[in-house]
């Protein structure tokens, strides 16, 4: 623990309360509320779901920068396999499972492999995304030599003027939705992320963040969730309105993931050290609680919260529970080395 960036795991564990609480606001308010998508106009849900994947995308980059430094490029990509699709594949052949069992009429095999794959590519998309994002970077940073930095980043923004004119199939949306707050996070996110000893300067830039981010989310509506539209330009019925959904999103994700990292910096030397040991804690586990948070929220908190109506207090009170509850099935998980190779990618 004493090598361990304490400010990152921080970070870390807002992004994971915040993505437990959104979770708990779309799966633990009834059936009426989650069929109706009334969550996108939920002011919570809107404030977490502009910036909390990015943001662990932009920490994912900031990470992958020193994995590349230390690893050979084969080595790299054989870790981040081991570390990703593992769980994936582990996880999706359990829901796979439990969603065949659901099925009225006996299904032929097309069906068969038509649900597998929709268990593979869908729950666990972060994972998909991620790892295709972290390919594209350390191949760049291969190809291109370190003495060459302004060809690097030519190439490292060519992918973004393809995504515009690529179908949004499969998680390639979601490659695309996170690849600049990844990219960032691998080209300046140590600018963000160590900047302790210069105080107010992040004091200011953490100001004029959260400036910009109220404005991007009074303009933030449901088209611009990444779920609603997607990010192909191509057959939609205004371009310039998929566009400016785009950018925003985009501006959204970064100014958002910037200004919690920020916000962390600046008051992460206030002396609440059992509440950040606790708020560590979290984040050090995140990949864990990020996998079973999900399935505990499609198979477990939607269907006890069938016939709720809408409640902050009661979500919150939820999300607590739902967290404790994760935790613990990580721990669990961590007992056997086996099973948490196969369901943690032995993280």
């Amino acid at each position: 623990m004493e090598n361990r960036n304490r400010v990152l795991d921080a970070i870390r564990g807002i992004a994971v309360i915040c993505m437990v609480l959104g979770h708990t606001i779309q799966m633990g308010n009834g059936n009426d509320y989650i069929n109706g998508h009334f969550y996108y106009e939920n002011w919570c849900f809107k404030f977490i779901y502009m910036f909390h994947m990015p943001l662990f995308a932009f920490i994912s980059g900031y990470l992958l920068k020193y994995s590349i430094l230390k690893r050979p490029y084969f080595e790299l990509v054989f870790n981040k396999i081991k570390l990703l699709l593992i769980p994936v594949i582990s996880w999706s052949i359990i829901d796979f499972f439990l969603l065949l069992g659901r099925v009225e009429v006996e299904p032929n095999f097309i069906d068969i492999c038509k649900l597998y794959l929709s268990t593979l590519f869908s729950a666990l998309w972060f994972f998909w995304a991620s790892l295709i994002v972290m390919l594209i970077i350390a191949t760049i940073n291969i190809v291109v030599k370190k003495s060459h930095k302004k060809c690097a980043l030519i190439l490292y923004l060519v992918p973004i003027i393809f995504f515009f004119f690529t179908p949004d199939i499969f998680f390639l949306k979601y490659v695309k939705y996170l690849y600049i707050n990844l990219l960032i996070g691998y080209l300046w996110g140590d600018k963000f992320i160590e900047t302790q000893k210069k105080r107010r300067r992040v004091f200011i830039y953490c100001i004029l963040s959260l400036l910009l981010f109220t404005i991007l989310y009074h303009v933030f509506d449901s088209d611009c969730y990444i779920y609603t539209t997607g990010i192909n330009l191509l057959n939609k019925a205004s371009i310039i309105m998929q566009f400016r959904n785009d950018i925003i999103r985009w501006l959204a994700g970064i100014v958002g993931s910037i200004f919690v990292i920020l916000f962390v910096n600046c008051i992460y030397s206030m002396r609440f050290n059992v509440i950040w040991s606790k708020i560590e804690s979290i984040g050090n586990e995140s990949l864990g609680i990020y996998i079973t948070n999900i399935y505990l929220s499609n198979y477990i908190l939607r269907n006890i919260s069938y016939s709720f109506e809408y409640s902050f207090m009661r979500t919150c009170i939820l999300s607590i529970v739902i967290l404790a509850l994760c935790i613990a099935i990580v721990k669990l998980l961590k007992h056997n080395n086996v099973i948490k190779f196969l369901f943690l990618g032995g993280k």
